[in-house]
């Protein structure tokens, strides 16, 4: 694995982790966020996290999702935004736009549909959802 990054690309997205670095579970992740001291940051702060759905398959994953969620209010996490997508996915996304038209996907702070995204934009969200496909 080659790291570091290219001038001009972005070290991390929102409160994720820099897409070079390393990547823990989504407990890990959210159980981190929610030390942080969100009275230094009186204008807010964007928390998007991009989560691999197989981590919530079925009537279970749907429980563990809950629980994740539930958690993270329990330790004063401050906001939240999930994305829970696969780069299969986004993939076919990329190849027939019209069919997946409807497909959301929190950027930053804002949300916006996927295939209207220029394409260097859709490849930072698919190298962000691989990533998050890769955590433990």
């Amino acid at each position: 694995m080659e790291w570091g990054r290219r001038r001009g690309e972005m070290i991390a997205a929102s409160l994720q982790p820099s897409p070079i670095g390393k990547r823990g579970a989504p407990t890990e992740l959210l159980n981190s966020v929610a030390t942080i001291d969100f009275m230094d940051f009186p204008g807010g702060v964007s928390n998007v996290q991009d989560i691999d759905p197989s981590h919530f398959q079925g009537e279970r994953g749907l429980e563990t999702l809950a629980a994740l969620i539930t958690g993270f209010w329990a330790q004063d996490g401050m906001e939240l935004s999930l994305n829970i997508l696969d780069e299969e996915t986004l993939r076919k996304a990329q190849a027939d736009p019209d069919e997946y038209a409807h497909l959301m996907v929190r950027i930053f702070g804002p949300s916006a549909r996927f295939v209207c995204l220029e394409e260097d934009l859709q490849e930072v969200i698919i190298d962000r959802m691989i990533a998050a496909g890769n955590a433990g």
